[in-house]
């Protein structure tokens, strides 16, 4: 992070740094999740069309955005641990927040859809809740649930992404109007 100080532009070092994470962290999503997936047809479990994947994908990397925004400014504060510290808490909380990942899969309930409003607007969770949303999204439309379910699902989907756009490019306007004022007061010289 001192070497992100010391270019002259730190918010172009900053976007360049964000643009590589995002890309890495597309390329690590989508191996995940197609392995996942490709488990799952092995053990004849899944039997959902490709764009729930890729809807799943894509909601994992716009949730992690947030998760990026947050690490960066942590650990230009307090350090990597700090970030690393506050990460792991915050996986805890994405992952009681919708009853486990793709639990609708494993456990065959919905529950993303009906944890709480507040969890919409917490940003760890949203990376897991979308996934988790978009893999129940499309459980619930193969297996005919219902109108009220799909309503449901739809409706917590809607408000989690609009509380993640909100909150996204509030966190990125902040770091980059900060990080040209950011001085390192905890004693190393950069």
């Amino acid at each position: 992070m001192a070497n992100l100080l010391q270019l002259p532009s730190r918010r172009i070092a900053l976007a360049a740094k964000l643009i590589m994470l995002v890309l890495w962290g597309l390329l690590a999503l989508a191996l995940a999740v197609g392995l996942f997936a490709l488990i799952l047809l092995a053990t004849g479990r899944n039997h959902l069309p490709v764009q729930v994947w890729i809807f799943a994908v894509f909601g994992l990397l716009l949730g992690s955005l947030s998760s990026y925004l947050i690490a960066l400014g942590l650990a230009l504060i307090g350090g990597r641990s700090l970030a690393i510290g506050i990460g792991a808490l915050g996986t805890l909380v994405a992952v009681m927040s919708v009853g486990g990942v793709a639990h609708g899969l494993v456990a065959g309930k919905l529950t993303a859809g009906q944890s709480s409003a507040v969890m919409a607007w917490v940003p760890f969770t949203w990376p897991t809740r979308f996934a988790s949303l978009a893999v129940e999204y499309g459980i619930s439309g193969q297996y005919h649930m219902g109108q009220v379910v799909r309503q449901q699902l739809g409706a917590a989907l809607y408000a989690n992404l609009c509380a993640c756009i909100v909150v996204t490019v509030l966190f990125a306007a902040l770091l980059l109007i900060w990080i040209n004022r950011f001085e390192d007061r905890r004693g190393r010289s950069i």
